[in-house]
């Protein structure tokens, strides 16, 4: 079973905080630390949650790249798209595409959608339609990366 966790970027800050996600009392969007929910209901409001921007929101896919990093929704991915082999034949040239990891609500998966509007199923056991893929960034920091392609 997949694990259920998020991260957001603190506000005031450039760090990213991973743990689980909540309000606090004012409505405000907070990621708690695993460690503040295992040492009791006093980590919940002290220095082991943090305010986020929501914006920058984002559920863990359940997925590692090939490096094993953890791959979040929003996240940026090279996908190497190696040839094509048929016995001693070599179709096509290895290229990469940059491309970001959504959630599809109406089907209820994750995919990556490439600029091209071209998307991909990503699952644990073939990463995207069997190719290897490295998170590279996030949308929120670094937009640019899906124009350089």
């Amino acid at each position: 079973m997949r694990e259920i966790k998020f991260r957001g970027q603190i506000r005031d800050d450039d760090r990213w905080v991973y743990g689980n996600l909540t309000d606090n009392l004012f409505g405000e969007p907070i990621i708690v630390s695993r460690s503040a929910i295992a040492s009791g209901p006093l980590g919940l409001f002290g220095q082991h949650s943090e305010k986020v921007i929501e914006q920058t929101i984002g559920q863990f896919a359940g997925i590692s790249d090939k490096n094993g990093k953890e791959a979040y929704e929003d996240d940026l991915v090279r996908v190497l798209i190696s040839p094509i082999r048929c016995g001693a034949l070599t179709i096509g040239h290895p290229f990469d595409l940059v491309g970001r990891i959504v959630f599809n609500s109406p089907t209820a998966r994750w995919l990556i959608v490439f600029p091209t509007n071209e998307i991909g199923l990503i699952s644990q056991e073939f990463g995207w339609a069997g190719h290897e893929f490295e998170v590279i960034g996030n949308a929120h920091e670094h937009p640019s990366l899906l124009n350089n392609q």
